[in-house]
């Protein structure tokens, strides 16, 4: 198809995606969760969240959304105020998709990657919670960015943005954790094939990361030692099959299914055994190692990654 149709598909999606987003996020009321960032945002002092420290309650959430709420509360409290200030973060966030798509393939991917990032029904949801959702993804695309950047022309130098990034949306959501272990997971299997300067890149940037997150790191470790282990984000009660698949057509928009589970498992097995470009590579081990990982941990250890607020408290 020419290119002037994916353009127009990426225009009205774009647009549809806006006014949906709009619409719902300056129209619905605060729920439960949010109404807690804002407390947490409203009452701690400035050093207390910065620090995770003092009179900072919710150790189980990084500090930097937090802080970002509060700069928005000098200038009004009104819902509408703080929805917009997690709206922002979808124009950005979709021009990323379209570069991201881009990277990897070609103008038509990038506009086909925009354009369902545009209309994704979770992303349209998690867009204008006051929550640190919005952010997090902003950063995590911006990191990837950043990182098929490096692997096309690699450099020592341009190492330090990706760590830095990742660090960012570390402090953000510790969520963000699975796509550095995705970075890692494709780092070994780059190293396995024998491609040692790629495998320095990543090491390089893992470090950066490590440096620049170790402050929160820390503070997250000693949090999970007080807690004896127990979830860091507590806000689903049971974890079973039911409700995973539950949390996977939120994710997918799809009907998902063990038949359909199955079918992503033996299709990207077949894809991983086909010669591919580095960069395909790269999105299909990071994509399933990261998606593997947060899954067995949500459901066997705690909820971590698919938390969603429960009714039956």
């Amino acid at each position: 198809m020419k290119l002037n149709f994916w353009v127009l598909v990426a225009t009205i999606s774009f647009l549809l995606g806006v006014g949906i987003r709009f619409y719902y996020g300056l129209s619905t009321d605060l729920w439960g969760d949010e109404a807690v960032s804002y407390f947490i945002a409203k009452d701690t002092p400035w050093l207390d969240l910065i620090f995770s420290s003092g009179k900072y309650w919710d150790l189980a959430h990084p500090p930097l959304y937090y802080v970002f709420l509060k700069t928005v509360l000098l200038f009004g409290n009104y819902d509408w105020l703080l929805r917009l200030a997690s709206l922002i973060w979808f124009i950005p966030s979709a021009f990323l998709i379209y570069l991201i798509g881009r990277q990897i393939s070609d103008r038509k991917s990038g506009l086909l990657a925009f354009s369902l990032f545009s209309l994704h029904p979770l992303l349209n949801n998690l867009a204008f919670q006051v929550r640190p959702y919005a952010a997090v993804i902003f950063f995590i695309l911006l990191s990837l960015h950043f990182l098929l950047r490096n692997l096309s022309n690699p450099s020592k130098s341009r190492g330090w943005p990706v760590g830095l990034v990742l660090a960012i949306a570390f402090y953000i959501d510790y969520a963000s954790v699975w796509l550095v272990m995705g970075i890692a997971t494709f780092g070994i299997t780059m190293w396995l094939k024998n491609k040692h300067i790629l495998w320095e890149k990543i090491v390089t940037i893992f470090l950066y990361f490590m440096v620049f997150a170790s402050y929160q790191l820390a503070v997250l470790v000693s949090f999970i030692f007080s807690h004896q282990g127990k979830t860091i984000v507590g806000s689903v009660r049971e974890s079973n099959l039911s409700w995973f698949l539950e949390q996977l057509n939120s994710l997918t928009g799809l009907q998902v299914s063990l038949v359909n589970l199955l079918v992503i498992f033996f299709l990207s097995v077949f894809i991983f055994k086909r010669k591919s470009k580095n960069d395909n590579l790269l999105l299909l081990v990071m994509s399933l190692c990261s998606f593997i990982f947060s899954s067995l941990y949500s459901v066997f250890f705690s909820t971590n990654f698919f938390s969603k607020k429960s009714d039956s408290y």
